[in-house]
């Protein structure tokens, strides 16, 4: 079965605690959005946020119980923690497949039925999303998504043994899971490792949303290449039509 993981941000390194809330109700109904029921969503979090609406058993939360990140620089360290915390308990709930979902994100709901229907010895990755501009309400087709949004691959981690290390003292990054790696890194980081590579997920299959004032890797200064940048100001956004509306569940 798979499982969708979201990382969620502390209360205490967010800038607008009720915009994160916002952003995580609609990243967590565009989840529950899938045609295929067979799946399930564990968010790891410091503070469980406020649900505009109640959800099944499908649905869980886990809590950090490390401190919250105090400076900027420890944003993403944080998220690779959780991440953890939430692969280490999709093994012990029986996961072969996850996917991790940025809690601002919205994903196809075509996902869960691709996943259960077909197999891969390590599992996919979306090569064309979109964008969604928050502060416009457009969106725009977007090429080598999984080089700019890490909700962007299905991995198998069906030969991983639980538990993995989850005890942390520090935000003193150790790599030792593919997880751990930048999602523009797994590719490559799978190959090295011998595996064979992720297949390409043949449809368009999330929605990355910008200007939140909210992002991970916007707060830890990282930024965009001058190919992408190039690219949002030569091709338009428009605005999304019911179709794209009802396959994402998006809220515009």
């Amino acid at each position: 079965m798979l499982y969708f993981l979201i990382p969620l941000r502390s209360k205490q390194s967010s800038k607008n605690w009720e915009q994160v809330e916002r952003l995580f109700n609609a990243t967590l109904a565009s989840v529950f959005n899938q045609t295929d029921p067979a799946f399930r969503v564990i968010v790891a979090c410091h503070e469980k946020p406020e649900l505009d609406r109640t959800y099944d058993d499908r649905l869980s939360f886990i809590q950090a119980t490390y401190p919250p990140p105090m400076v900027t620089s420890q944003h993403l360290t944080d998220k690779f923690y959780k991440k953890r915390l939430l692969v280490n308990q999709a093994l012990v709930s029986g996961a072969s497949y996850i996917m991790f979902v940025d809690a601002d994100d919205y994903i196809s709901r075509r996902i869960a039925t691709w996943v259960n229907v077909h197999c891969h010895v390590s599992g996919w990755f979306i090569r064309t999303g979109y964008e969604y501009n928050i502060s416009a309400g457009t969106v725009r087709v977007t090429p080598n998504f999984n080089h700019i949004c890490g909700t962007s691959a299905i991995l198998n981690i069906s030969d991983l043994k639980a538990p993995i290390d989850t005890c942390f003292t520090d935000y003193e990054r150790k790599d030792e899971y593919l997880f751990d790696f930048g999602h523009n890194e797994w590719l490559e980081m799978l190959a090295r490792s011998g595996k064979p590579p992720l297949d390409a997920i043949p449809f368009k299959g999330a929605v990355y949303v910008l200007n939140t004032g909210e992002n991970w890797t916007n707060a830890s200064g990282q930024k965009i290449g001058i190919f992408r940048r190039l690219y949002r100001n030569v091709v338009p956004g428009m605005k999304p039509g019911k179709k794209l509306r009802q396959e994402f569940a998006l809220h515009i």
